[in-house]
């Protein structure tokens, strides 16, 4: 049983690394081109379309909409609020 536990704990590391580096796919072309929010590398698509959403981007929020309904409700605020709350390496 303890294999299996270490097993999902490593998939879903893959799971949030294959996300992670996703986010930088999508947010990289728009750094290069306008210089602005360079993307992280410890951030998820849905912490940045929280984040966004938050800030008011009108296509975050519907993103947010979308991501919540596959994921529940509140799915990118707490994704948002996870990151805040961990320290970042710089």
């Amino acid at each position: 049983m303890i294999v299996v536990y270490r097993i999902v704990s490593c998939l879903l590391q893959m799971i949030l690394v294959i996300d992670e580096l996703g986010q930088v796919f999508i947010r990289s072309p728009i750094y290069i081109v306008t210089g602005y929010n360079i993307p992280s590398a410890h951030e998820t698509i849905s912490a940045w379309v929280g984040s966004s959403a938050f800030k008011g981007y009108a296509w975050a929020i519907e993103a947010a909409k979308l991501l919540d309904a596959i994921f529940g409700k509140g799915h990118c605020e707490r994704a948002r609020l996870f990151d805040l709350s961990v320290e970042t390496p710089a």
